[in-house]
């Protein structure tokens, strides 16, 4: 996707972020559902009892490594899509947001580390790592005209290599008792499908009835399932080849995955459980939760806003015409909002429902307080003189 300028209706990232706005009202409603299934007596039992009913694995399970690999399949798509002819096609265009996000990574899982104080949550240190485009997104669009659109631009490069990032940690850190001769046989379909790929005209029959093979065989390997999606998502040819899916891949199956996957995915996460008013106090004394919430609300901002600080004094890279430094850092509080993949790495760092539920609380306590604060920047930010970063009135 390009970074210049563009009609805000008809361009592709126009197009883009407003499909990403819509799908966080559904996300929002989802979220709220869970809460209401987990702490309703008459649907309690059943919502949890839904959950961990097994076909071959828990519902819940099948979500999570199945269900959430078409989201990663997108994700591996829209990566290579960016590195391949958008906003990270050349190292001028993603030297900026490639700083930004690095530190948004690194500050807020050294936030984590810093302020947590229970052993059983040491490994959590990815979970305020990432931010939610959808919501993100969300809150971007309250503000309209405010925005510049090119600001809108950088999120996107910015989550883009955020989700490579949260990817790459999944990989190393998430993962246990590594089996060797599944990821051959992994290896194996990944290459029987580039052979395929190569041989005649390109196919989605074969193509997703191989992916299907490789998320079993990823599945047993004792590498998370998802990461299939991902390396699917990276074989699906690009526009430089003679037939290219890519593109239409793209468009055709972000509605499926921000209007049912990510609804579904949120709907079986965050059953988040209300405590009696009297302990609410001393769950805001756990430490779990203030590490995350911290990390969200302090780290993030910090560390996109210094790492691209560093980034333009160094002449590395530049800031987007019609873009404030003082817009990095509004942006930075708003990538703090973290839920889904904040959600994915909580269920694959902590055990026990009762770190997991305080782990919800930290999720929502910073996302939202970094809504808040990062429009209520943003909006301050707005200018009323004519400028070409912004989106027309």
């Amino acid at each position: 996707m390009t970074l210049g300028p563009m009609s805000r209706d008809s361009s592709p990232l126009a197009k883009f972020f407003k499909l990403e706005s819509s799908s966080s009202i559904l996300l929002g409603i989802s979220l709220l559902a869970a809460l209401l299934l987990a702490n309703w007596k008459v649907t309690q039992s059943t919502y949890f009892a839904a959950l961990h009913f097994h076909v071959g694995m828990s519902i819940h399970e099948w979500i999570n490594d199945g269900l959430m690999a078409v989201f990663f399949y997108l994700v591996g798509m829209e990566i290579k899509k960016e590195l391949v002819s958008g906003s990270l096609s050349s190292k001028r265009k993603a030297m900026l947001p490639l700083f930004g996000a690095i530190g948004g990574m690194v500050v807020p899982a050294l936030v984590f580390s810093l302020i947590n104080r229970n052993p059983h949550a040491s490994k959590a240190w990815g979970i305020p790592m990432a931010t939610d485009i959808a919501f993100a997104v969300g809150a971007l669009a309250v503000l309209r005209t405010a925005v510049p659109e090119r600001l809108r631009a950088f999120l996107l490069a910015l989550a883009v290599i955020d989700d490579l990032g949260a990817i790459l940690v999944i990989a190393c850190f998430y993962s246990a008792g590594v089996q060797p001769l599944w990821i051959a046989a992994f290896a194996s379909v990944v290459l029987l499908d580039g052979y395929v790929c190569r041989k005649g005209p390109w196919r989605w029959t074969p193509h997703v009835l191989l992916g299907a093979v490789a998320w079993f065989f990823m599945l047993r390997s004792g590498i998370h399932a998802t990461l299939a999606g991902v390396v699917w998502g990276f074989l699906t040819p690009d526009d430089s080849s003679e037939h290219a899916p890519l593109d239409r891949a793209v468009d055709a199956l972000h509605p499926y995955v921000n209007f049912l996957v990510l609804p579904i995915f949120s709907l079986a996460n965050f059953g988040l459980i209300v405590p009696p008013l009297a302990e609410v106090p001393m769950l805001f004394e756990n430490s779990v939760l203030w590490a995350i919430a911290l990390g969200l609300l302090v780290g993030k901002p910090v560390g996109i806003g210094f790492s691209s600080w560093l980034c333009i004094q160094t002449g590395w890279g530049e800031l987007p015409k019609g873009v404030a430094f003082k817009h990095l850092c509004g942006l930075g509080l708003i990538a703090g909002i973290g839920f889904t993949m904040a959600l994915f790495i909580g269920q694959l760092s902590l055990k026990g429902d009762e770190l997991l539920n305080v782990a919800r609380f930290g999720i929502l306590v910073g996302s939202v307080l970094s809504g808040i604060l990062g429009m209520a920047a943003l909006w301050l930010m707005r200018t009323r003189k004519a400028d070409p970063g912004l989106n027309p009135r």
